[in-house]
């Protein structure tokens, strides 16, 4: 996985901050400022992990497979690495999606510190600020040029929410099989999904889904620094 463009715009936003803070910012700020350092560096861990965990997933089965053409037993201990990777592979997705979520939310935080006395309007939760009537409406009185577009480019954060939701509310599972272009694919059911059959034809490809989610974090850093932080600094 790149990350060099979302390096480059998550960048600007702690230039800004650290600007803040330059200037006699108080503790609000040094949260903010560690909370999106902390969790943008979380999300790039664990998606390096994941990418190595793929690569040894693939070549477990591989080995699997071929032995068993040959009418031979697996070997114990490869079997034994198998299962563990396969454990460490499920947290981190898990792990994806919680601290994703983490993210999105401080971007909010981030967002209402930037309007100043008037971000008191704001949510520090990205959900209320992206699904409550009457949150969006006072979001768009307050910046219509701004929130109109940011909400067009947060499209990706819905599912995100589903998916954490499901993790930690309704003690979600992972289950995994091969998807249909042929990578590990992956699907999360909890309580609220039980019965609900899944397989090849429902899985979802990790390394595609969290390669969108990082293009996604990406085109909304670079907006809000296009559309916020030069009106901000301006204030």
């Amino acid at each position: 996985m790149d990350f060099a463009e979302f390096d480059h715009e998550i960048s600007k936003v702690l230039d800004y901050l650290r600007e803040l803070l330059d200037a006699g910012a108080g503790f609000g700020t040094i949260e903010i400022f560690g909370q999106l350092a902390d969790s943008s560096t979380d999300i790039k861990i664990i998606t390096e992990r994941i990418d190595k965990e793929l690569v040894l997933h693939s070549d477990f089965i591989k080995k699997f497979l071929a032995r068993m053409s040959k009418e031979l037993e697996p070997v114990s201990n490869e079997m034994e690495k198998m299962v563990r990777n396969s454990d460490f592979l499920r947290l981190d997705v898990k792990s994806f999606f919680i601290f994703t979520r983490i993210f999105y939310d401080t971007i909010c935080r981030f967002i209402r510190l930037t309007y100043g006395d008037m971000g008191i309007q704001l949510p520090r939760s990205m959900n209320r600020l992206l699904t409550r009537k009457s949150v969006r409406a006072r979001a768009i009185e307050m910046d219509k040029d701004f929130f109109s577009g940011f909400f067009e480019v947060m499209s990706g954060f819905h599912e995100i929410r589903d998916k954490r939701d499901e993790i930690v509310h309704s003690l979600g599972s992972m289950r995994s099989t091969t998807a249909k272009n042929g990578t590990w694919g992956f699907d999360i059911i909890g309580l609220r999904d039980k019965g609900r059959s899944w397989g090849t034809n429902t899985v979802q490809s990790i390394s595609g889904y969290i390669e969108e989610t990082i293009k996604s974090l990406t085109e909304a850093l670079r907006f809000i620094s296009k559309k916020r932080l030069c009106r901000a600094r301006a204030r």
